[in-house]
């Protein structure tokens, strides 16, 4: 390859890198959008029993967890809110949540997102 080559495709090479990192920049933006969701979709995700007493121990709309999976938590987040408690669905999301406390502000912030979506979920 000539040196002539080489200065020719460096600006192209740069404007890859460019498009690149704003790509990058725009899927963290979106990502960091949905972030409520994500939360709902790693519960849905989870078929597994708690193992943790702390998990068992937590306070749900129907009393305490139990041997509750993170999936039977959404599906009855999902019956709640097509009833129209929105608090108790919000309440089952977060006990899902109950080892991450971080995650309680992005669950209200995308509240109406996230009850929007179980409103419309279909689970077996």
């Amino acid at each position: 390859m000539s040196y002539s080559t080489i200065v020719s495709l460096r600006p192209a090479g740069f404007a890859a890198l460019i498009v690149s990192v704003t790509l990058a920049g725009a899927t963290l933006e979106s990502a960091r959008a949905e972030s409520g969701l994500h939360f709902v979709y790693w519960c849905q995700g989870d078929p597994y029993k708690p193992w943790d007493p702390a998990a068992r121990e937590v306070e749900t709309p129907g009393g305490k967890r139990g041997t509750l999976t993170a999936n039977q938590l959404v599906r009855k987040a999902r019956w709640a809110a097509r009833e129209g408690r929105d608090d108790d669905a919000i309440a089952y999301i977060k006990a899902c949540q109950w080892h991450n406390q971080e995650s309680y502000k992005d669950i209200d912030r995308d509240r109406a997102a996230i009850l929007e979506y179980l409103r419309n979920l279909e689970m077996m």
